[in-house]
């Protein structure tokens, strides 16, 4: 393809895009109400964008449900997750760029174009999870989960938790890419598609992550003994004991073969617990 057709092509798609958006029906338009309403193009088509009384920010694809909306706190760094009034889950970020990392990468929108399309936008109705509460952060059921990202922050992850926690910095050849606490005292570190999820043992409470690592662990009689720790391989997930009563379950997109899930279970058991 030319210069000029790629020129052409692209002048097509942004007309496209400019024509989906101003034909999409807006009906907050010009309606009364403490919010302010907007649509914007995000990366997967039309993006309603609300902000409320409080500052508030609420996202919504416009092919979407009423009800599947986000809703993100600049107060207290919190984005959470809805669907028709029920609160699913948050994470709480450590920085507002962190926030605004996810944000982009969700829906493809950034704070100033966010910010430009609301100065422009019309009054509306509060968005449809406006009087939906997100429970306490450590609060955690079976319907809602509350998360804190710490970036790659290994340190104060471990601070936060209490937990003695491995810090390889690469895990059979992949680099660390997000550190995460869930308010049920479960830390989840991610290496791309392998996934290293860490708990503690609490007899008396049999739905905590480290409960029912061990629980499952012991339940399967045979084990495999051939690694630095006997280990229960599922093909997809390794769980092995860990230190200090903590258990760990390490899963990945794909299957491990033995050979790498030996390597995950070396590299995890000699990384550095500190530094």
């Amino acid at each position: 393809m030319t210069k000029r057709s790629s020129l052409i092509a692209a002048l097509v798609l942004l007309l496209f895009a400019g024509l989906v958006v101003s034909l999409w029906p807006a009906p907050h338009s010009g309606a009364d109400g403490p919010a302010t309403h907007a649509v914007m193009l995000g990366n997967g088509g039309p993006l309603d964008v609300w902000r409320d009384a409080r500052g508030r920010l609420t996202f919504h694809w416009v092919i979407d449900n009423a009800g599947e909306v986000s809703r993100y706190d600049p107060s207290t760094l919190r984005l959470s997750d809805f669907s028709d009034g029920q609160a699913l889950g948050s994470t709480t970020y450590l920085s507002s760029h962190a926030a605004w990392r996810t944000i982009h990468a969700r829906w493809g929108v950034d704070r100033s174009g966010v910010a430009d399309a609301l100065a422009s936008g019309d009054p509306s109705p509060e968005p449809v999870d406006y009087a939906v509460a997100t429970p306490p952060h450590k609060g955690f059921s079976s319907l809602y989960e509350g998360f804190t990202d710490y970036g790659t922050d290994i340190s104060r992850l471990a601070k936060d938790t209490g937990l003695v926690v491995p810090r390889p910095r690469t895990l059979d050849g992949r680099p660390l890419v997000d550190v995460i606490c869930c308010a049920q005292g479960l830390a989840g570190l991610s290496y791309g598609r392998i996934e290293v999820n860490l708990a503690k043992y609490e007899p008396g409470r049999p739905n905590a992550a480290g409960t029912v690592y061990k629980e499952m662990y012991d339940r399967k009689r045979r084990l495999h003994r051939d690694g630095p720790v006997e280990y229960l391989d599922e093909g997809w997930q390794l769980t092995f004991p860990y230190r200090a009563g903590e258990w760990i379950m390490v899963s990945g997109r794909l299957a491990f073969s033995r050979s790498e899930a030996l390597t995950v279970i070396r590299e995890i058991l000699r990384a550095p617990t500190t530094g």
